[in-house]
């Protein structure tokens, strides 16, 4: 699927309801879930209803399986001093598409949008507003190729850096074989490889 950074942009909420409705004294704030990463944003103190972030959170993505689903969880509570934190609602974002897209275009950026909170019975409780942006990570390949003719003998070393994540490799010359070996940051990661072009 795809490795990178996943970027939340919390902008606001809008007619949320809670206990304390009647008074207008809410005081929301959000926790922002991606499967085992949490992240909880400031307390909107006196804010009510119509609260407003303007935060930023990051998640790391670390995802190889390509039907591997991706979902954000955005809980919105209302905090409490004298007792526990009231819930008020919650979003789900799937954001399997935005990173797949992210992955083969190097970044996905999805302007902030509005998405319904609700309750686990699925009532209506408010929309929250939030922007998304997934960057892939910047994988460098190191190709270094032997290419053998005879007679005589040549070896010309190619460097070639700057790619992103990559599926296959395949290198094109005009010469009759081929031996290439792949490093990534200074690793081997593929060994050496023969191709034959008479195939």
């Amino acid at each position: 699927m795809g490795k990178g950074v996943l970027e939340v942009h919390l902008v606001d909420a809008k007619g949320l309801s809670g206990n304390d409705f009647l008074a207008g004294k809410i005081d929301p704030y959000v926790i922002v879930q991606y499967r085992s990463q949490e992240r909880k944003s400031s307390v909107a103190r006196d804010q009510g209803r119509n609260p407003c972030w303007n935060e930023v959170f990051k998640f790391q993505i670390n995802s190889s399986a390509s039907n591997a689903q991706h979902k954000l969880i955005l809980r919105i509570l209302d905090h409490d001093h004298f007792s526990s934190d009231d819930f008020l609602g919650e979003a789900t974002i799937d954001v399997t598409d935005m990173i797949s897209l992210g992955a083969e275009r190097g970044t996905y950026h999805q302007s902030a949008a509005r998405h319904s909170v609700v309750l686990p019975d699925q009532t209506y409780h408010g929309e929250i507003k939030v922007g998304i942006t997934f960057t892939a990570s910047q994988v460098l390949y190191n190709f270094h190729a032997s290419c053998c003719a005879r007679p005589p003998a040549v070896c010309v070393p190619i460097g070639i850096t700057g790619f992103r994540e990559m599926r296959a490799v395949d290198l094109y010359v005009c010469i009759p074989m081929l031996w290439f070996q792949v490093q990534e940051d200074g690793e081997e990661i593929g060994g050496w490889r023969h191709r034959s072009f008479n195939q």
